[in-house]
Formats: structure tokens, C-alpha cells, sequence
């Protein structure tokens, strides 16, 4: 998440992750946030290469992969309860490969019919977080199809790159992965939805803002570490993702 200096308490975030160990291939985690806001406060998440079921009364949806900054401005009083899938765990659910809905958002409903409206009333219904998880855990079960290994495959590839910032080329992927570019390749499209490139940038960018975030400032120490070409590739790249050159990310957060 992006901070932009809200007030503690009327902004909240929490994360489960899914007891049931049946589901726990498919789901990263459960999320929820709530506020109660007096002014228009801009959310912002950096992009994960993750789909996302949101549940929100009148408004829920599948996200697909964005390979941007998601932004949304919330006022008032409310609440939203999501899924996190592991990358390649919403593929058993979608009739095609997960690229087909990267940058998309689908009606709930366009893919479990009326299922999707039940499930958002009972959702909605539900004031304690851990419940509400417990009924999502119960929905997935339901309608998830017999195991696929492939997935895990898929998941393993992206936990490859986040857990090891060394890893910057696709190549090397490739070679842990023991698959040919074009395998590597197809399992991303199938499963993921976005490209190994696209996630090694990413998970580089998500560090930027942590470093940024935590008062580091030196964009060409940033770059290097993050194994850029220059500092002009990496001050491209973010600015892209991102929507603020790294220099003003930076000042932002010392404000």
C-alpha cells in the first residue's frame, strides 16, 4: 500500500491467511479494509502479479493482474473483503489462460453466475473478519476442481523471484526451473498473466519503495543495487508503475 498520510483508526488493513490447508494452493490470503473517512482519501497499491476476488455490496468483481498502480478514492464509511490468489491459483476458475483478464476487472457474477450474488450477501452481512473467511474458504472449496500441479509449478516460479533479488534476468529462471524460454514462457501466460520479465521488474520496484519509503534517498546507490543498467532506466521504470520519478516518492514519504 502507498501511504499518504491518513489518520491511524479510520483507515484499517488485516490479512488471513486461509486455515483450510485444501485451498491454501490457491489462496495466498484473505484481505479486508474498512474506513470511515471525514475527506477523500486516494488509495494507491503497487501491482502484484496476483488476482484478486473483491467483495463489496454492489460493486464486487475479479481483478485480473493490473501492471500498474491500482488507485481508488474512498469517502465516507465502508468496507471491502478480498482474495489474494497465489500467482496461477485463479487459473482452475477461468475457461482460459489468466492473461486473457490481465489489466481487466470482471463482474463477479460473469463468472459464478448467480453464486456470486449469494456469496456477496452473506459477505456483507458479516462484521468479524475471521468469519467472513471462514465463508470464503467454504466457497472456494466448492468450487474448486480437482488438483492441478501446474499451479504449483506456476507458484513456485514467482516465490523464485520475490524471495531472490538476484535473480534479474529470465534466464535464470529458466535454468532453476530446469524449462526452455518458450515453456517458461507459456506456463506465465497459462497460469500468471503477465510475462517473467514483467514480474522480476516488479518485485525490483517493490523493493525501490521499501528502500524510498525507508529514507534512502540515493537513487543512484537504489539503481545499482537493484542491479539497473543506469539510474535513468530504473527513474523510468518506477515513474511508470509507480506515477512519481523515485526522488519525489521519497520526499513524499519524509513529508
Amino acid at each position: 500500500m502507498l501511504e499518504r498520510g491518513i489518520e491511524r483508526g479510520l483507515y484499517r488493513v488485516d490479512r488471513r491467511v486461509p486455515g483450510d490447508e485444501s485451498i491454501a494452493y490457491l489462496v495466498e490470503h484473505f484481505w479486508t479494509v474498512r474506513w470511515s473517512l471525514d475527506r477523500p482519501y486516494l488509495a494507491e497499491t503497487l501491482p502484484f502479479p496476483a488476482v484478486h476476488a473483491v467483495i463489496e455490496r454492489g460493486r464486487s468483481e475479479i481483478v485480473g493482474v493490473m501492471e500498474t498502480k491500482f488507485s481508488r478514492t474512498l469517502t465516507g464509511t465502508g468496507a471491502v473483503l478480498g482474495i489474494r490468489f497465489r500467482p496461477g491459483g485463479f487459473r482452475p476458475f477461468l475457461d482460459a489462460p489468466v492473461r486473457t483478464i490481465t489489466n481487466s476487472r470482471l463482474d463477479l457474477a460473469e463468472l459464478f453466475g448467480v453464486e456470486a450474488a449469494i456469496i456477496e450477501e452473506r459477505i456483507c452481512a458479516i462484521e468479524d473478519f475471521d468469519e467472513a473467511t471462514e465463508v470464503l474458504c467454504t466457497f472456494i472449496r466448492d468450487l474448486s476442481p480437482p488438483r492441478d500441479p501446474t499451479i504449483e509449478r506456476a507458484s513456485f516460479a514467482v516465490e523464485l523471484v520475490a524471495n531472490n533479488r538476484d535473480i534479474v534476468r529470465v534466464a535464470q529462471i529458466e535454468e532453476s526451473m530446469q524449462m526452455t524460454s518458450r515453456a517458461l514462457q507459456r506456463l506465465f501466460v497459462e497460469y500468471v498473466g503477465v510475462s517473467p520479465k514483467w514480474v522480476i521488474n516488479r518485485y525490483r520496484l517493490h523493493e525501490a519503495s521499501e528502500i524510498l519509503a525507508a529514507g534512502i534517498s540515493d537513487i543512484a546507490t537504489i539503481a545499482h543495487h537493484l542491479h539497473y543498467f543506469d539510474q535513468a532506466h530504473f527513474t523510468k521504470d518506477f515513474k511508470a508503475v509507480v506515477g512519481l520519478a523515485p526522488t519525489e516518492f521519497a520526499r513524499r514519504h519524509a513529508e
